[in-house]
């Protein structure tokens, strides 16, 4: 996101062999097109919605990985085909009546990433899953999710020491615990 409001970092991101194209073609419209401050704002906004659906298409390979292992493939299918399905049903669907097809675009894509982790979580908690909880032993609550973002902000002193730290015992077979010397 920091990267893309920068116009020159962007530019260097997004065209980076533009002043090269231009020695090599003068006075060609589409080339000097870009250099404009239409195209970098739309170049900014398709950068931004793409930026933020990375977060999603992460969370759905984490999810997806999880759903296989646990042997869910036929659901897991059915919402990755859903996910994938809207990419083409937005584009095509708002292709007529937009005035940007880049940010139509970038739309369509954010959609797509994030509809599977969203559709496989409402898999998870919802009563179709619970065979999937009760073989992976996975639960999801809200406060545990509160407490899990909280203790990730909170200093080393504020956190629970429930479990003592794990003892790594020797490689050599031999207590080497107490230096007596």
């Amino acid at each position: 996101t920091i990267l893309g409001v920068i116009p020159q970092v962007l530019q260097a991101l997004t065209n980076p062999g533009l002043a090269n194209d231009m020695s090599l073609y003068p006075g060609c419209d589409i080339i000097e097109a870009a250099e404009s401050s239409e195209h970098n704002h739309s170049v900014l906004l398709y950068w931004l919605v793409e930026v933020w659906s990375f977060p999603g298409a992460q969370l759905g390979m984490v999810l997806n990985g999880f759903m296989m292992g646990a042997l869910e493939i036929p659901t897991t299918g059915w919402i990755m085909s859903i996910s994938l399905a809207l990419v083409p049903i937005i584009w095509f669907a708002g292709l007529e009546s937009t005035n940007n097809p880049l940010l139509l675009l970038s739309w369509a894509e954010f959609a797509g990433a994030w509809v599977f982790p969203v559709l496989s979580i409402l898999y998870l908690i919802s009563p179709l899953g619970s065979t999937l909880r009760e073989n992976t032993g996975v639960t999801l609550s809200i406060s545990k999710l509160r407490r899990s973002i909280f203790l990730s902000f909170s200093s080393t002193e504020d956190k629970p020491s429930d479990t003592p730290s794990p003892v790594i015992p020797p490689t050599n077979g031999v207590d080497d615990s107490s230096n007596e010397e």
